[in-house]
């Protein structure tokens, strides 16, 4: 199976979103070559953090959300990243600022199908 190193991917990825005029940072820097990669999306609508999810039959990589119930969402989502990287410190997590959950998404899509 091909893989693409993360630091690679988090490097277009920045480059993607401030290129739209946005702004986009490495929260928490992981394993260059194969850390997962989460995404801390900021917009007029809230905080999201979406993690990726493959498909065991089709491969096929999707972004969720992790859902929020509690009052105070910047402390929730701040515990779920700290929590997330004491158990994988391999992972990476990218800021995005000024883009809603679709554009988002769709960098993310861009990326797998068109490469890097």
């Amino acid at each position: 199976m091909f893989l693409v190193r993360t630091d690679l991917v988090v490097s277009r990825l920045c480059k993607m979103v401030n290129d739209q005029a946005c702004f986009a940072f490495v929260v928490h820097r992981g394993d260059p070559i194969g850390g997962v990669l989460l995404l801390d999306v900021q917009d007029q609508q809230g905080r999201y953090i979406l993690q990726p999810q493959r498909d065991l039959h089709t491969h096929k990589v999707s972004w969720l959300p992790v859902r929020c119930d509690e009052k105070d969402v910047g402390l929730f989502y701040d515990g779920w990243i700290e929590r997330y990287i004491s158990f994988d410190s391999d992972a990476w997590v990218v800021g995005l600022e000024g883009q809603n959950l679709s554009d988002a998404i769709n960098f993310m899509h861009d990326m797998v199908r068109g490469g890097i």
